[in-house]
């Protein structure tokens, strides 16, 4: 049977998309070009972040005061958050520490301009405070 043809295209308007035919499954039973990524990984990752979601949320709580305003809203969101992903741990996991290491940005080693303008602006503080510091600059590198 012939493949159906689609309209010619107006100006301006792109063509309609052709559905594809169903095919029906072969008798082996092939699999998917491509099967679906696990979950697993991606559900643990979500839950490391509520963890470090609910400990911010508790420190926001500790600034706004609990009989605040503000302070029972933060309240309410840490009483259903907490019913659903548990308490969070006092203490930061390693898996909080990596996962927050990942998102922050690259260190950059200083240029030796900037290692300069460092050294003296620590020699001006020392200085100024009485601690000397007016010496003769350090050797380069």
């Amino acid at each position: 049977m012939p493949e159906p043809m689609a309209p010619p295209a107006e100006a301006g308007v792109p063509p309609a998309p052709q559905l594809a035919r169903a095919q029906a499954p072969s008798a082996g039973g092939t699999a998917p070009a491509s099967a679906p990524g696990d979950p697993a990984g991606t559900n643990a990752r979500g839950r490391i972040q509520m963890a470090l979601a609910i400990k911010m949320l508790e420190q926001a709580l500790s600034s706004l005061g609990a009989t605040s305003e503000d302070g029972l809203e933060v309240l309410q969101a840490l009483t259903k958050l907490s019913k659903r992903f548990g308490a969070a741990s006092k203490d930061v996991t390693r898996s909080e520490v990596k996962m927050l290491g990942e998102q922050a940005g690259a260190i950059q080693q200083p240029s030796p301009q900037q290692g300069q303008q460092l050294a003296q602006m620590i020699r001006q503080r020392q200085s100024a405070m009485g601690m000397g510091g007016a010496g003769a600059p350090p050797p380069a590198a």
